[in-house]
């Protein structure tokens, strides 16, 4: 189900038109319920203007709190990021600028995490495959 979800959101961001300059960050929970009977409505989308990794638990907290005790949720953090050369260099401006997705289901031990590179007018170019990702604990 996170690959379908992933899926949808990476063409979503792919459009030939889109352009994603000024786009910093997105926090999205739906209900995995909802999402396994093809409803994709969300419990919480909101775009903090902090990095999201000071208000995870905050977010996670309001959206359990939205969708109701012992819901499970599937959550996902689209931002923008520039990755590095080999070296650990920033590559220059422009260069290097990616849009990553990045999928949990609350109580289990793995997610998806996928990126769309961008060209240096932060138009999209091509979309990854997703990687699974290993997450620390079961959230």
């Amino acid at each position: 189900m996170l690959l379908d979800l992933y899926a949808r959101l990476a063409g979503r961001h792919m459009a030939p038109q889109l352009q994603l300059a000024g786009f910093q960050r997105r926090w999205i929970a739906w209900r995995h319920e909802d999402l396994l009977q093809g409803v994709e409505r969300a419990v919480l989308d909101c775009s903090p203007e902090v990095p999201l990794h000071e208000v995870e638990d905050t977010l996670l907290a309001q959206a359990r709190s939205l969708a109701g005790a012992n819901t499970a949720l599937v959550t996902a953090e689209i931002s923008l990021q520039r990755y590095r050369s080999e070296e650990g260099d920033e590559l220059d401006e422009g260069k290097g600028l990616v849009l990553t997705i990045k999928l949990e289901e609350t109580g289990q031990p793995t997610g998806v995490l996928g990126w769309i590179e961008l060209d240096a007018q932060h138009r999209p170019v091509r979309a990854c495959r997703p990687l699974p990702l290993m997450l620390p604990g079961a959230n």
